[in-house]
């Protein structure tokens, strides 16, 4: 009885590590991500382009996949508030 109980007990806990784990870790990727977009978005309003975007974030250790879609969605917002703010100007 003892090591069945034990052994549901380790199980349960094992499961809930490995959860806070995967929660752990999904926060750090958003945290990431977020920090990588603020970086970016600095860089674009500062009137760089997309290559440039890309190529700060490579050199920040971005994977190239990563960075390529980063650098234009950072660009597209980029632009469509630029676009935006001269509408609303008009």
């Amino acid at each position: 009885m003892y090591d069945r109980i034990f052994a549901e007990e380790m199980r349960r806990w094992e499961e809930r590590a490995r959860r806070e784990e995967a929660e752990r870790e999904a926060k750090e990727r958003e945290a990431l991500y977020a920090e990588r977009v603020s970086l970016v978005m600095r860089f674009a309003s500062q009137g760089h382009n997309r290559d440039v975007v890309f190529g700060v974030l490579l050199g920040a250790q971005c994977d190239e996949s990563t960075a390529r879609q980063i650098a234009d969605s950072a660009i597209a917002l980029h632009e469509s508030r630029q676009a935006g703010a001269g509408a609303s100007r008009a």
